[in-house]
């Protein structure tokens, strides 16, 4: 992971799983992971909504120009890559795995953003 606030929530999320597969939602503490709040995205795990955003923090939402909040994931994505994305969600969410993966987004003025996205289930 190249990214402080990655690698800050994925030790996070590893230390509470402990020995299991992945810790419980409940168990989770935002405050516990707040210097990586702003370049955070909860999602929730829903097929059918598209994984509505739960929460979005102020940097994912300046990348977009707006508020991310309920919106779903996976249409935040171009025609092409949605079908990846929707498989990457799904196999967090069955399998019970973490991925990490590397992304490009492109401004409206057809500039490249590197982007870092770690997806960690949660039970």
């Amino acid at each position: 992971m190249k990214h402080a606030s990655s690698r800050e929530v994925f030790c996070y999320w590893n230390a509470l799983r402990g020995r299991r597969i992945a810790p419980q939602r409940k168990e989770l503490d935002l405050a516990a992971v707040r210097k990586a709040l702003a370049d955070s995205v909860v999602l929730s795990f829903d097929r059918y909504a598209g994984h509505s955003v739960l929460l979005a923090g102020t940097r994912v939402c300046a990348l977009f120009c707006r508020e991310l909040k309920a919106a779903p994931f996976v249409m935040l994505w171009d025609a092409g890559s949605r079908p990846l994305l929707r498989s990457l969600v799904a196999r967090v969410g069955e399998d019970v795995t973490a991925i990490a993966a590397g992304a490009v987004g492109r401004t409206r003025s057809g500039h490249s953003v590197a982007l870092e996205m770690l997806l960690l289930p949660l039970a």
